[in-house]
C-alpha cells in the first residue's frame, strides 16, 4: 500500500510522533506530509490526499497527532535471540510491525472504510476520544468511551453496531480509503468542495470539524 501521512500540528512536533511518523510501517511505502497552524491542516492534509489520490499516487490516506506516543510491540531479535547485535542496535529486541501495518491490516479484516485508534485524553477524566454521537449533530459527541470500556468490555476492534448505535464519533486521526469513504459522505463535510476536478478548503468556515465523524 501506498500511504500519504499528514502529521497536522500548530507549529511543534514531538519527538515520539516524528518517530513514530518515520517508522510508522515496515510493510508499505509511507510518505510523511508535515503541516502546521494545527485544526485547518486536518483539513488541509485530507484535500492534499484527495487530490492525490485521484491522480493515482496513494491507496491510503492517514494522520496522526503531533503529541503522541506510539509504544510498539518488541519481540527477540531472531538474529542473535535476545543477546544484542548490529542487526538489533544491540539491544536484543526489535519490532516487526508498526502502528500504520496494524492498523491497515484491521481495517481490511474487517472490511472498513476508515479506522481510527483511540486515545486517552491527556487530563483526570479517563475519557478518550472516540465515543457515541448524536445522530441529530454529527460534529459533536454524545458521551466518550473510557480508558475502563475500552479495557474491559469493548472488544479489541470495534464499529458502531458493536457498540449498538447508529452513530460513532471520532476525534482522533484516521486511517481512509479515501475513494470509498469520503466520496460517500461529500454532503456531511462542508470544510472542502470539489471544483474544477480539484478538492479544495472552504476557508470561509470553521474547518477543524471536518475529520471528528
Amino acid at each position: 500500500m501506498r500511504i500519504l501521512l499528514g502529521v497536522p500540528s500548530s507549529g511543534n512536533v514531538s519527538w515520539t510522533s516524528a518517530t513514530a511518523a518515520i517508522l510508522g510501517s515496515r510493510k508499505h511505502q509511507v510518505f510523511a506530509m508535515p503541516s502546521c497552524q494545527s485544526g485547518p491542516n486536518y483539513n488541509s492534509c485530507l484535500v492534499a490526499a484527495l487530490n492525490e489520490c485521484e491522480k493515482g499516487h496513494f491507496d491510503l490516506h492517514a494522520q496522526i497527532h503531533a503529541d503522541l506516543a506510539v509504544i510498539d510491540k518488541k519481540v527477540p531479535c531472531p538474529e542473535c535471540h535476545g543477546e544484542c547485535c548490529d542487526a538489533c542496535f544491540h539491544r536484543g529486541e526489535v519490532v516487526n510491525e508498526g502502528w500504520l501495518d496494524i492498523c491497515v491490516d484491521e481495517m481490511l479484516a474487517h472490511d472498513a472504510d476508515f479506522i481510527s485508534v483511540a486515545m486517552a485524553i491527556k487530563d483526570t477524566r479517563h475519557a478518550t476520544s472516540c465515543g457515541i454521537g448524536n445522530p441529530a449533530n454529527r460534529w459533536n459527541p454524545w458521551r466518550r468511551f473510557t480508558t475502563k470500556e475500552l479495557a474491559t468490555i469493548l472488544p479489541k476492534t470495534f464499529s458502531a453496531e458493536d457498540i449498538g448505535y447508529g452513530a460513532f464519533y471520532s476525534a482522533c486521526k484516521p486511517i481512509a480509503g479515501i475513494k470509498t469513504w469520503f466520496h460517500g459522505t461529500t454532503k456531511a463535510a462542508p470544510a472542502i468542495y470539489q471544483a474544477d476536478s480539484c478538492w479544495q478548503l472552504q476557508k470561509s468556515i470553521d474547518v477543524s470539524v471536518i475529520l471528528s465523524v
